[in-house]
């Protein structure tokens, strides 16, 4: 299991890479770089990749980390100034898939970038026909079938879903019905389980793909949901945090009916990226505020879940670290990744 983030202490300071060997969260060898990590997909466990950004005085400019057994390394992506990476997910070894995006001296555009093996390519992307578009998350079917989300903004007051389609040849925008009852709606993460079972979540929306439309899908609250993961039509799971008077994590499941709101142990924290193993082991990290300095905040589901009216289910397992906030979390193999929401996003 891995997680990424960076730190809060300071801006030039290396990026937080931690692994979970079975028995606790510890560092791993890095090769040294000033890096905010933003997300992590593993294929094996001697092949993953993290995707993210350097601050420089110049700009941002857009990072890509690759992990062979023994150390994560630096893997040089197309010369771009003022970018960013936010997600990243692997079909195999040669054929990775990172998506943020690019923020030119007019607009900001859609960025992916795709490895083949040897180097990292820029793909066009469509930009929905506005100014501003970016992704913030990819979650990979196969090497035919590859869904990005992000948002744009038609205009200064209105901000939209994104979402867009790669079928082997070229991405394009995908339809995703406008939500009610706001102007301000962003899609945060996205987890696809086959071709016709894909969720997308941001805030207090879910949407869902069913291999011919996107649908809204309601959820009941507290909703403010970072990260998506999705196990199979009757199995998926979403965690992010509100704001009342502190923060607060929130964790919601999918039964293949309905989402049900599942209350995670924990008190002033936000969840920032899940991930569900199997049905009894689903894992969610994020930041804890409780202490006086920030720290890795993660709760690890088994047996059965977790939750009101299941007695007899075993609590989830909270795993305390040294100040660092993750901001995705994947494990090892087969693949999984999550995303979490940015603050002030």
């Amino acid at each position: 299991m891995w997680a990424v983030g960076h730190s809060n202490d300071s801006f030039d300071l290396p990026p937080v890479i931690l692994h979970f060997d079975g028995e606790s969260w510890a560092d791993v060898p890095q090769e040294p770089v000033v890096a905010w990590l933003m997300a992590v997909d593993a294929i094996s466990g001697t092949d993953a990749w993290a995707v993210g950004y350097q601050p420089l005085v110049t700009g941002d400019e857009p990072l890509t980390m690759h992990w062979d057994g023994g150390i994560w390394r630096v893997v040089p992506t197309p010369d771009l100034v003022q970018a960013r990476l936010n997600g990243v997910s692997a079909v195999s070894p040669t054929d990775v898939w990172a998506v943020g995006y690019d923020a030119g001296p007019l607009a900001i555009r859609p960025l992916t970038l795709h490895w083949d093996g040897v180097r990292w390519t820029r793909v066009p992307a469509p930009d929905a026909g506005v100014d501003n578009t970016q992704f913030n998350a990819v979650s990979a079917v196969a090497a035919d079938d590859v869904w990005a989300v992000g948002h744009y903004e038609p205009d200064l007051v209105r901000v939209w879903p994104l979402i867009e389609h790669w079928d082997g040849i070229r991405w394009s925008v995908s339809f995703a019905p406008h939500p009610p009852g706001t102007v301000w709606r962003i899609l945060y993460s996205v987890s696809a389980a086959s071709s016709d079972d894909v969720w997308a979540v941001g805030g207090q929306i879910s949407l869902h793909w069913d291999g011919f439309r996107w649908e809204w899908v309601a959820m009941p609250p507290p909703r403010a949901e970072a990260a998506v993961s999705a196990l199979s039509a009757g199995d998926a799971w979403s965690a992010g945090w509100y704001f009342r008077g502190g923060n607060h994590p929130v964790t919601h499941h999918w039964d293949g009916d309905s989402w049900a709101y599942v209350d995670p142990p924990g008190g002033d924290a936000s969840l920032l990226g899940i991930d569900a193993i199997t049905a009894h082991d689903v894992w969610a990290v994020g930041v804890s505020f409780s202490q006086p300095l920030s720290e890795l905040f993660a709760i690890h589901s088994f047996g059965c879940r977790p939750g009101p009216g299941r007695p007899g289910s075993p609590s989830p397992r909270l795993w305390p670290r040294d100040p660092t906030p993750p901001y995705a979390c994947v494990r090892d193999s087969p693949r999984r990744v999550c995303r979490r929401r940015q603050q002030g996003e």
